[in-house]
C-alpha cells in the first residue's frame, strides 16, 4: 500500500502524463480515404498515399512531464561550402505504426539547392506561392526509408508551396507556416496526393 508521500508523488506523475499536448489535427477527406483534408490552419501534419497506402507524420506531441516538443517537421539549412547550399524539409512518420505497409520511423525528406547566402528572411520570397520540380540532380531531390527504399536513392517530383513564411521578429510567431501539396518518385515509392499544414510557430531555425 502507498503511503501518504508516495501517493502524491503517483499523482503528480499520473498529472503530468495526462498532461500531454497534441497540436496535431487530423480532418478526414471524404474524397480520399485515408488522407486528411487539405488545410491552412496549423493542423501540423502531412498526409500522402505510398504505393496506394495512407501515410502520415507522427502527431505534434508536447509531453507534460518534460514539456519536450517531438515534432512531426523540420527544416535545417545544410552548408556545402560551395555557391548552392541544401535546405532540407524532413517529415517524420509515427515512431510506431499500425499500417503494416511501413516499418517504423519512416521519413520523407525534400533536399533543396538555395544559394549560400539564404536566411529565413529570403524563405517567403523562394517558396510561397511557387510550383518547383525537383528533377533530382540539379535543383536537389527527395529521399526517404519508406518500405524497402534505401535512403540513399534520390527521387523526383513536384512541390507546390501554397504558404511559406518565417518571421522571427513577429513576437508571437503566428503567422510561421509551411502549407502545400507534394507528389514523389522515389525508386519503388510513388507519393502522390501529398498535402501538409504546418505552423512553424515554436519551431527552433538554424539559417
Amino acid at each position: 500500500m502507498l503511503n501518504k508521500t508516495q501517493l502524491i508523488v503517483f499523482l503528480f506523475i499520473i498529472t503530468l502524463v495526462s498532461c500531454d499536448k497534441n497540436d496535431s489535427r487530423f480532418y478526414k477527406d471524404s474524397q480520399k480515404n485515408g488522407l486528411s483534408i487539405f488545410s491552412n490552419n496549423g493542423n501540423n501534419l502531412l498526409t500522402a498515399f505510398v504505393n496506394g497506402n495512407s501515410w502520415k507524420t507522427r502527431d505534434r506531441i508536447t509531453s507534460g512531464y518534460t514539456y519536450r516538443t517531438d515534432y512531426e517537421v523540420s527544416i535545417v539549412k545544410q552548408k556545402t561550402n560551395t555557391l548552392k547550399d541544401t535546405l532540407i524539409f524532413s517529415w517524420a512518420g509515427p515512431t510506431t505504426n499500425s499500417n503494416i505497409s511501413f516499418p517504423n520511423s519512416t521519413f520523407i525528406a525534400l533536399h533543396i539547392a538555395v544559394d549560400s547566402s539564404f536566411t529565413y528572411k529570403d524563405f517567403k520570397t523562394t517558396f510561397s506561392g511557387k510550383r518547383i520540380i525537383i528533377d533530382s540532380t540539379f535543383n536537389g531531390y527527395f529521399n526517404s526509408n519508406l518500405n524497402t527504399t534505401s535512403s540513399r536513392i534520390k527521387g523526383n517530383g513536384i512541390i507546390y508551396m501554397h504558404e511559406a513564411e518565417i518571421n522571427i521578429y513577429n513576437s508571437i510567431f503566428a503567422n510561421n507556416k509551411i502549407v502545400g501539396l507534394l507528389n514523389a518518385k522515389i525508386g519503388n515509392n510513388n507519393i502522390s496526393d501529398g498535402r501538409f499544414d504546418h505552423s512553424l510557430a515554436d519551431i527552433p531555425f538554424n539559417f
